[in-house]
């Protein structure tokens, strides 16, 4: 519109000089928007606009000419030229004026909003941190570390307990990563149609592929539908990976921005093939290769005149596929949702505030989601226990729904601060064997329901942000009782500094409490016989805009649930057979973060190091009884260095990154894979860890494009090949990947 209103204006003018009906040749170059910075806090920009003007019959020519802004990426010109005649005379000098053009504007018309309260801009940067979120999840993989293939799994080397859902949850807890949930479904407001393309080669035969589009018919209503689609064959054998997954949202304003709805629906379905891991033998030949020892006809090593073992060459088994696995089976998740949340101000206010002094909102949710474990040969492998003798498959199935309606009062009073406060009520119906070909009228499972009170309060105090919660269920199954209090502040400009403590007891996951199985070790009932787990935690974190954030978090657990491996230390690599457990010890687990970026010139150097330590207090037993295992284990050290040149080149229309990353994690006892339970295993037997990884990248923008290049693990034939991400599950090898994020602003 601010162009527009100056083409008008220059036209004005040009009349106001006496021109006469002028041939006119007008061309208008709109702002290209291009940020190379992680900032999207853009400075007003002085604008020079240059003149020059003839008599009525002569050459008038008139320039708009808006200079590059910090970012060196915006750009506007509007040149109005007239046909001239071979004789020129009377030309003025040029006159110059400033005019101020707000680029935060532009930007800040494509917004996205959660329902969780988060607000973001599209941000078409090129950063280190974008770097670190260009994978599966997109999100930053620090504290994970992940299996072989493409959505085939992680494993965890620290733990976020601050941000953990209300309530129980199905399980299958290696599968849900990279499910959406209702705070990972965007709503938008766009001034024009707005898409966005990711696209990255997986490992053998896929890709991965999310497309998005978003539209605002009108300013107050919009609608988004992207999809997510994957496959990766994978290179080790039964490890593919496959699936799709659906969104699509709305969201609507009225005109008196009193009423606001949004909407979304999400199915998603991910398929697996899993293998258990290697297997005794498959371990032998991956960590020796390409070397073996020769073996004489006794199956003893042979030995040369020195003492040494005499090695044999042979890089077959660099070929992953080869390498025997424990079983084949398949596993599946799959699950539907539907979310619609209002909002209404009770009172209308005045259009030139966004006080609302009372409002009502109501969020409904229903989703269903179940996951299956399907083995057609069970004969040929015992690695998870013995099988049913009348069982000619092993065929297990679990399922929830879970309803969910909250309702809630928004009162703003003032010095008092603003106050959320409602009950959310909660249904769960969990069973196991349930589908829609079967004919049985009663399933192992159950169905419960819940009623709570929620409420929620802010208070602005000076400098410093106060926010406080609570949620106490009133019904004694399931029961989840959540109580936070935390401050935020920021100071001197630069510096931030936030603290909080919470509270939390919570219901184990749904396969804690029941489980069916054609494994005759995977039968169990524990409805009636689980406590809560109760958390208390303490946070806080200190940081400067540009130097460095450090954070701190502590937890003191009871009664903490997991998976425990009773698998004999004779039999490990042979077997695994766990059990749910609850323990009586109490753990204590401290978490340091540091994280800083070091711009020099051109050059880069940003590191994250986070130290872990846990405690584990006894509890009194009887004389003699066992003490149980290392419940929480987790890495002392986890250590990531990206150094980083980033420049412009080819006259400013290409925006390179290249750099190397270095990781690297102390050893510890990583949590086992059982691939029947789609869960973790604490186990004490097998330590991984201590190998460098190191990737090499190369990124580019172009535009609204981000091209990504990297080589990851390139030093893995120089480590040997001991390095696994879970017991009987090797890292990724070296490998070569590329992909791409491409907006379209319409």
């Amino acid at each position: 519109m601010k162009f527009r209103f100056l083409r008008f204006f220059f036209l004005l003018s040009l009349m106001a000089f006496g021109q006469q009906s002028p041939t006119v040749s007008d061309s208008l170059v709109l702002p290209r928007l291009d940020a190379k910075k992680d900032s999207l806090s853009l400075p007003l920009q002085r604008v020079e606009v240059s003149k020059t003007v003839t008599d009525s019959s002569r050459v008038v020519q008139d320039t708009l000419t808006v200079a590059t802004d910090s970012l060196g990426g915006i750009k506007a010109k509007d040149s109005l030229k007239v046909a001239s005649s071979k004789k020129k005379k009377n030309i003025r000098k040029a006159k110059r004026r400033q005019i101020l053009i707000d680029t935060t504007a532009l930007i800040n018309n494509y917004k996205v909003y959660f329902e969780d309260g988060r607000e973001e801009i599209i941000d078409t940067s090129l950063t280190i941190e974008k770097e670190y979120k260009f994978n599966f999840l997109r999100r930053d993989y620090f504290e994970l570390l992940p299996l072989s293939n493409v959505a085939e799994g992680f494993n965890r080397m620290g733990y976020d307990y601050l941000n953990q859902p209300l309530g129980p949850r199905l399980g299958a807890r290696i599968n849900q990563y990279g499910f959406f949930e209702s705070e990972d479904i965007p709503y938008f407001e766009v001034a024009t149609p707005l898409t966005e393309l990711f696209f990255r080669t997986t490992f053998e035969q896929g890709e991965l592929v999310d497309a998005l589009v978003t539209v605002n018919p009108s300013s107050k209503f919009n609608f988004m539908v992207s999809y997510k689609g994957l496959r990766s064959l994978g290179r080790y054998q039964s490890s593919r990976a496959n699936g799709g997954q659906f969104r699509s949202s709305i969201q609507f304003n009225d005109a008196q921005e009193r009423y606001r709805m949004r909407a979304h629906f999400v199915a998603q379905t991910r398929e697996n093939q899993v293998n258990g891991g290697l297997s005794d033998f498959g371990v032998y030949l991956f960590e020796n290769a390409p070397n073996y020892p020769e073996i004489d006809d006794q199956g003893n090593p042979v030995l040369d005149e020195n003492g040494e073992v005499v090695e044999v060459f042979y890089d077959g088994y660099l070929d992953r596929s080869r390498l025997p696995n424990n079983f084949r089976a398949d596993s599946k998740l799959s699950g539907r949702r539907f979310y619609i949340g209002q909002t209404y101000a009770v009172k209308a206010t005045p259009s030139d505030t966004l006080r609302q002094p009372l409002q009502l909102s109501n969020r409904f949710t229903y989703e269903t989601r179940f996951y299956e474990f399907d083995q057609s040969s069970v004969r040929s492998t015992n690695f998870f226990g013995a099988v049913d003798d009348n069982a000619e498959k092993v065929f297990d199935r679990m399922d929830v729904a879970t309803l969910t309606n909250e309702t809630h009062a928004i009162a703003q009073l003032g010095a008092l601060g603003t106050v959320k406060a409602g009950v959310v009520f909660n249904r769960w119906d969990f069973a196991h064997g349930r589908s829609a070909s079967t004919t049985a009228t009663s399933y192992l499972g159950q169905k419960v329901n819940q009623l709570a009170l929620d409420a929620r309060w802010e208070k602005k105090y000076g400098r410093w942000q106060l926010t406080g919660k609570g949620y106490h269920s009133l019904l004694e199954k399931l029961k989840t009782h959540h109580y936070e209090i935390a401050t935020a502040s920021t100071f001197y400009d630069n510096w931030g500094m936030s603290m909080g403590m919470q509270y939390r007891s919570q219901p184990q996951n749904f396969n804690f409490y029941q489980y069916e199985s054609e494994y005759i070790d995977l039968n169990w009932d524990h409805a009636n016989d689980w406590k809560n787990t109760n958390r208390f935690s303490l946070q806080a974190e200190l940081s400067h805009k540009r130097w460095f954030r450090l954070s701190a978090e502590w937890h003191h657990i009871d009664n903490y649930s997991y998976f425990r491996n009773i698998t004999r230390l004779a039999q490990w690599g042979e077997s695994l057979t766990i059990t749910p457990f609850q323990s009586e010890d109490r753990l204590e687990y401290l978490k340091l973060r540091w994280y800083n970026h070091l711009p020099v010139g051109k050059f880069s150097l940003t590191n994250t190091v986070q130290y872990q330590k846990v405690n584990q207090i006894e509890a009194d037993r009887p004389t003699g009884a066992l003490g149980e295992p290392l419940l929480l284990n987790v890495p002392e050290w986890i250590v990531r260095s990206t150094f980083a040149f980033s420049s412009d080149i080819f006259k400013k229309a290409l925006f390179l990154q290249t750099g190397v990353h270095f990781q690297f994690f102390t050893g510890y006892y990583a949590d086992a894979i059982h691939s029947v339970l789609g869960e973790y295993v604490t186990q004490n037997n097998q330590l991984i860890g201590e190998y460098p990884r190191i990737d090499f990248f190369v990124n580019a923008k172009i535009s609204q494009t981000r091209l990504y290049f990297k080589v990851e693990h390139l030093n893995n034939s120089l480590t040997g090949y001991r390095y696994y991400s879970a017991p009987f599950f090797p890292y990724r090898d070296l490998s070569i990947r590329f992909g791409l994020v491409w907006n379209f602003f319409q």
